[in-house]
């Protein structure tokens, strides 16, 4: 049996702080809607940095990365429509996000939710895979 050591200086949430609880709803002009999960960690006033994972991933792949930079940024994570966490919510979302190419569709919803965030520095953006 290993021994386990905790930190208990650390005050420990039900929910990593890496959790996608927050939700931005986009309904397009023909009312394909979809669910976006994202969060942001560190300083609200900092310098902030997105993070945009790529196709086929999740916005889980960026996570020691944002955690790392969350001391000196405020980072956002999000998981693209229709990856991880983040949902097509009506059959005219999924058929729109099929013909107008998911790319195409991804950089209109993710202009959306940077618009939603209403940031007032301009962000860094930290993508892959991604045209």
């Amino acid at each position: 049996m290993l021994d386990q050591k905790w930190d208990l200086t650390e005050v420990h949430t039900s929910h990593p702080p890496t959790s996608l609880l927050q939700t931005f709803t986009y309904l397009s002009t023909n009312n394909a809607q979809y669910q976006i999960q994202w969060t942001r960690l560190g300083p609200l006033d900092a310098q902030p940095l997105i993070f945009v994972h790529g196709t086929p991933w999740s916005s889980r792949l960026w996570v020691p990365c944002a955690l790392a930079l969350s001391r000196k940024y405020s980072v956002y994570l999000f998981d693209n429509p229709g990856y991880g966490q983040s949902k097509l919510l009506t059959p005219s979302a999924t058929a729109e996000f099929a013909n107008n190419g998911p790319l195409t569709k991804q950089a209109e919803i993710t202009a959306a939710l940077f618009r939603h965030w209403g940031l007032i520095r301009p962000p860094h953006v930290v993508a892959h895979d991604n045209a």
